[in-house]
């Protein structure tokens, strides 16, 4: 029998109220819809760490919070940073959870200009407190993701490249791709995976390996056992659907239908937040399958 998979992702409009927290579970087909034990509209959410802890942005009008929790929610939440009329994006744990990475465009408040640079900053666990690291990384206002080791990040830049740079130091680069975008890594470091072009890039060891995908792919992430990339596709105004594309066979299936997708990961288990509602997730969306 698969393991449970548990798909988390921030959903928008219709049947999305304040833009909940939603979690697919592959158990049911049925999509649980959360609120964060912390007052404000999330506008980012990524899961990581050994824990599989929350990374999020809150936005409350001007301002915006980089904020921790813990997916079972057995801890409160940690407010690590608040910025006034400065935008705060794509918060990312890395592997083992000690180290958060997040864009951040000073002066320039949410949502984000077309083509707009930004600033990585990158905050270290030290003990039970988050304190910043002294380096920082200038790149396109892009989603990106950590390298095989809490040592590197893989960003896009401004150019449209996609590299791997260390985090301290010089920031010495290594060329991944020269039109790459949505970067993604495996939850073990040893497989990124990326679109370039019309295709999914996949890399693991020496193996790289192309699948041909259809417009519109806008999110990435991979499943906790390494073994397929989950895809989500918009093709209109709140409509979008989340795939799973085994990387072993290149076969592909829908998992489920939603509004919109603006932000993707997959988790083993469902959150222990009070959830507000659930509903069966609708399979029947007419999109073309991904080859």
């Amino acid at each position: 029998m698969s393991p449970a998979l548990f798909i988390l992702y921030l959903g928008s409009g219709p049947g999305a109220p304040n833009y909940p927290i939603q979690v697919w579970d592959s158990r049911t087909h049925s999509i649980h819809s959360f609120r964060l034990p912390v007052q404000g509209v999330p506008a980012y959410v990524s899961a990581a760490g050994p824990n599989e802890e929350i990374a999020a942005i809150i936005q409350t009008g001007d301002r915006a919070a980089l904020v921790v929790c813990d997916v079972n929610g057995n801890r409160p939440a940690s407010e690590l940073l608040v910025a006034n009329r400065t935008g705060l994006y794509c918060p990312i744990l890395s592997h083992s959870g000690k180290r958060l990475a997040y864009s951040i465009t000073p002066g320039r408040p949410y949502p984000p200009r077309a083509n707009a640079s930004a600033l990585i900053r990158i905050m270290e666990l030290v003990g039970d407190i988050w304190q910043p690291l002294s380096s920082e990384i200038l790149a396109a206002l892009a989603p990106f993701a950590w390298g095989k080791s809490e040592n590197e990040l893989i960003i896009q830049k401004q150019d449209g490249s996609l590299v791997s740079t260390s985090v301290v130091g010089s920031h010495s680069e290594r060329l991944i791709s020269p039109h790459g975008r949505l970067p993604a890594t495996a939850f073990d470091g040893r497989g990124i995976c990326y679109l370039e072009g019309s295709d999914l890039a996949v890399q693991r060891a020496s193996e790289l390996l192309r699948f041909h995908v259809p417009d519109g792919v806008a999110r990435l992430c991979w499943t906790p056992d390494g073994d397929s990339v989950v895809l989500a596709r918009s093709s209109g105004v709140y409509r979008a659907a989340v795939y799973e594309l085994d990387i072993k066979s290149g076969n592909s299936k829908q998992l489920f239908e939603t509004a919109r997708v603006l932000s993707l990961d997959a988790i083993t288990q469902l959150p222990g937040w009070n959830a507000f509602s659930s509903e069966t997730a609708p399979r029947s969306f007419p999109a073309a399958a991904v080859r």
